[in-house]
């Protein structure tokens, strides 16, 4: 093999293994938060845990292909030491290489809740859909897919041909054109010039605005946080 046809190589595979880290890392981020919904599916047989824990490996592959038994059974008890401990009433947890799964359901689906924690109950990740569909986004940088520096216009036309306002402080008639077109690069790195303004609540005409149209309420002034259903809270 010539010298070139190794790093190639090289770099497929490093290229292969970035990727499956990648991916682990968001189905495990997205398995470690508190669910919204209880939505009981049915699964496979539970074997049972220390105290009320259960835990479902329907899905456990037999031939173990590339997992350790010993870690596998170190990663389940320490995610179970969690849900004991109160910081989660349940969770999901997987493993996947070499095209074989490992996934475990542990505790209740909810505080004080009866019904158990399945492999497909879904969660309010709020936040953590950030570094998920970063992680993808870079997949398909790095497979050349999409570029950082390139518009989004084609992608997303509502952001194409945007009129900004000319300054923080300006009335919201006082727009002027936008000098560029937004980039993947803005998106990644919350800079596409929309969503909070970290300034005390009436600030800018703009938070005023978005105080009286609902988008964005001052919930510490009324105390509470805004409530929505599940399916609107994900469409978010």
């Amino acid at each position: 093999m010539s010298a070139n046809a190794r790093s190639t190589a090289s770099i497929r595979r490093l290229s292969s293994t970035r990727r499956t880290v990648l991916k682990s890392a968001a189905i495990g981020a997205a398995g470690m938060t508190t669910p919204l919904l209880a939505d009981p599916a049915a699964a496979g047989p539970a074997s049972s845990l220390a105290g009320p824990l259960q835990t479902r490996r329907s899905d456990q592959t037999t031939k173990r292909g590339g997992f350790s038994a010993a870690r596998l059974e170190r990663l389940n008890a320490v995610m179970a030491d969690h849900v004991e401990r109160g910081g989660a009433p349940g969770l999901v947890t997987v493993v996947s290489r070499g095209g074989e799964t490992h996934v475990d359901a542990i505790g209740m689906m909810a505080v004080d809740g009866t019904e158990p924690m399945q492999r497909d109950t879904i969660f309010r990740i709020a936040s953590v859909t950030k570094p998920i569909t970063a992680a993808a986004a870079m997949i398909l940088v790095e497979e050349c897919v999409l570029r950082l520096d390139d518009p989004v216009d084609p992608l997303l036309p509502e952001l194409a041909d945007r009129q900004v306002l000319r300054t923080l402080e300006s009335p919201l008639d006082d727009t002027v054109p936008a000098k560029r077109s937004i980039t993947l690069r803005d998106l990644l790195t919350f800079r596409l010039g929309y969503g909070m303004v970290f300034a005390p609540p009436g600030t800018y005409p703009i938070q005023q605005a978005m105080e009286a149209s609902g988008v964005f309420p001052d919930v510490a002034a009324a105390g509470v946080m805004p409530t929505l259903p599940p399916d609107k809270v994900m469409e978010g």
